[in-house]
């Protein structure tokens, strides 16, 4: 990971495994949508002689374009029923094999994105034409997939789908798969003397059958885990995700955890302010990808830091985003704050730091920052007392109208907040008023709808 500094604002270059697919005009150009990465499945056995004399062509048309498309291999029953990579997930090799559009007979056999089927034999003009096929229609999905180990014997998978428009009416299931790449036998574990074995499906993730997927227009997240079995080679497993029709078995995009390069997430402002009763961070963020989220980070020697909070972010948007937290309830004394970037694959930076001098007493009465600031539909308004009075904390428009009271009556010395819900209002600016026998206070706030 590389922090470029500027004089306007700080980039990070995150080497990360997940990247989204991007937007992509078929070769004619009429047709716009997400890059598609066609799905090629293999039935294959460790027995089976044509597999052996096939593979290599298959093997070398992957290999070549590995970062063009994704592949599985599922293993069969036939000829050989003691082939082990079927032997080990038997009950799933069968059910996607014959799942599979075409009456799966035979070995080998091979499908394209679910719908090209039978494709053989495995010259490189058939591979691909198979795949100019499919790259010829965008897709309307796009998709990012992470995987990360969250424990000794556990990976958590994070599915980022875009949706550009409405889908096609139909049964559309997301499916996610942990996959071994590549399988090496010391000697062949079958009859056709092959002993490597590529791209092998290992499980189906959460189930067989997959999860529901939202045909609506919009940006949906997704989180599975499973168990890395003793059987696998860890540092070969990752996960590939696939959006497929139940019916017609067409995939509109799949996408792998081992996709990499280099992305930008690029963070224009930072600043950490204090305020009577905490710190106010503020943050905004000019773009983002694979943006996971952010954690606030605190110590009070500037060495330790403790996690204060998780705010999630918003993946991949390519416009001005703002974000704010408070840190409320802090002792007098120096605050270091930072903020630390995350990836969806886990890849994180430590993106600020901000050192405070932090004490509070209100000396009279006081209306802080509220936050969210602009906010849609409620923030926080915080305000502070220099002793117990009686006060109105009212809400204005800009033609000086009251739109709302907020609080009313004999309120203590001390710090207090209270949540603005501006729900039934139009956007724009307002005014918080605090009265007090002091004097009258005045916040300018915005709703952004």
């Amino acid at each position: 990971m590389k922090l470029l500094f500027t004089s306007l604002s700080l980039f990070l270059f995150l080497t990360s495994s997940l990247i989204p697919q991007r937007m992509y005009k078929s070769p004619d150009g009429t047709t716009e949508g997400f890059r598609r990465y066609p799905l090629f499945e293999e039935v294959t056995n460790a027995s089976c002689g044509p597999c052996a004399s096939a593979n290599p062509s298959l093997n070398s048309f992957l290999d070549a374009m590995h970062d063009s498309l994704v592949a599985v291999t599922y293993h069969a029953w036939w000829p050989g029923i003691n082939d082990p990579m079927y032997q080990h997930n038997v009950a799933q090799n069968r059910f996607r094999i014959q799942f599979m559009a075409g009456n799966v007979n035979a070995t080998p056999w091979l499908n394209v994105d679910g719908i090209i089927v039978d494709v053989w034999p495995f010259s490189a003009g058939n591979l691909q034409g198979a795949y100019n096929q499919r790259m010829a229609i965008p897709s309307p999905v796009g998709l990012a997939v992470s995987h990360v180990k969250i424990s000794d014997d556990s990976i958590e998978v994070r599915v980022q789908a875009t949706n550009l428009s409405e889908l096609p009416a139909g049964t559309w299931k997301l499916k996610v798969f942990a996959v071994e790449h590549p399988i090496n036998y010391t000697s062949p574990p079958g009859s056709n003397g092959e002993r490597f074995f590529p791209h092998v499906f290992r499980k189906a993730v959460p189930s067989n059958e997959g999860e529901a997927y939202p045909t609506a227009a919009g940006v949906y997240s997704f989180t599975y885990r499973y168990k890395i079995e003793p059987a696998w080679e860890e540092k070969s497993v990752y996960s590939v995700a696939l959006v497929q029709n139940d019916v017609s078995k067409e995939v509109l995009n799949s996408y792998s955890s081992k996709f990499g390069g280099v992305v930008p997430v690029e963070l224009a402002a930072f600043a950490a302010t204090q305020q009577q009763n905490g710190i106010l961070v503020d943050w905004v963020t000019a773009t983002e990808t694979n943006n996971y989220g952010f954690e606030i980070q605190k110590s009070t020697d500037g060495t330790t830091f403790a996690t204060e909070a998780f705010i999630p972010g918003n993946g991949t948007k390519l416009s001005e985003t703002k974000y704010s937290y408070f840190i409320k309830e802090l002792a007098p004394g120096d605050v270091w704050v930072r903020l630390k970037q995350i990836d969806f694959d886990g890849t994180a930076t430590f993106a600020a730091v901000e050192k405070i001098e932090y004490s509070f007493a209100p000396d009279s009465p006081e209306i802080y920052a509220n936050y969210p600031n602009p906010f849609n539909p409620s923030t926080v308004i915080r305000y502070g007392l220099s002793e117990t009075m009686d006060i109105s904390l009212e809400v204005f428009n800009v033609m000086g109208e009251k739109v709302k009271t907020l609080e009313k009556g004999l309120k203590a010395v001390g710090q207090h907040e209270v949540v603005f819900d501006a729900t039934g209002l139009n956007s724009g600016v307002y005014f918080v008023q605090l009265q007090t026998p002091k004097g009258n206070f005045v916040r300018k706030i915005s709703l952004m709808k």
